[in-house]
């Protein structure tokens, strides 16, 4: 999940200074945050789900939040890194005019291109079906469903355990 506020530009209302144009403090920020709930051992409504089989699905969530920290490393920190370079009447872009500064800064912080590569990243590798999920599914020790099965005495039409962990009958 992604939650932007976009840079508000301040500038120098004076009409015989030159074109300065900066970011507002407190402004310009993409927050991401990627989060899961574990699955309960044992009984899941319809599925059962075995202790490490449970243990080895976080290990697939995890998996996800390390794909969603990667593409925010590749894409927004560089953007917050640019933003603070302009952010504060310290560090004000100049310019012939205002328009020129103010432009001069949108084409140096490209906010709207980094979101979108990130968002795009981001779901190129965590939408289901994804690359995270092609690469983990496709390794020795992933959870497999036996489909229905009885755990002591109660059905289930999910039974999930570790390829090494033995279905009950």
């Amino acid at each position: 999940m992604t939650h932007e506020e976009k840079p508000r530009w301040m500038h120098d209302p004076t009409k015989s200074a030159p074109g300065k144009v900066w970011i507002e403090p407190g402004t310009g920020k993409a927050t991401v945050t990627r989060t899961y709930t574990g699955v309960l051992i044992g009984a899941n409504l319809d599925w059962y789900i075995t202790e490490l089989a449970a243990i080895r699905i976080d290990k697939h969530e995890e998996l996800h939040v390390e794909a969603s920290r990667k593409a925010h490393h590749q894409h927004i920190r560089p953007l917050e890194e640019r933003v603070a370079q302009r952010t504060g009447k310290e560090n004000a872009e100049s310019a012939k005019n205002r328009i020129a500064a103010m432009y001069a800064i949108k084409q140096f912080l490209n906010w709207e291109g980094a979101i979108k590569e990130f968002k795009l990243e981001d779901k190129v590798q965590n939408s289901p079906g994804g690359m995270v999920d092609q690469e983990d599914h496709a390794s020795d020790d992933y959870p497999v469903d036996d489909g229905p099965k009885k755990v002591n005495g109660v059905s289930y039409n999910h039974y999930v355990r570790l390829p090494s962990e033995k279905s009950p009958s």
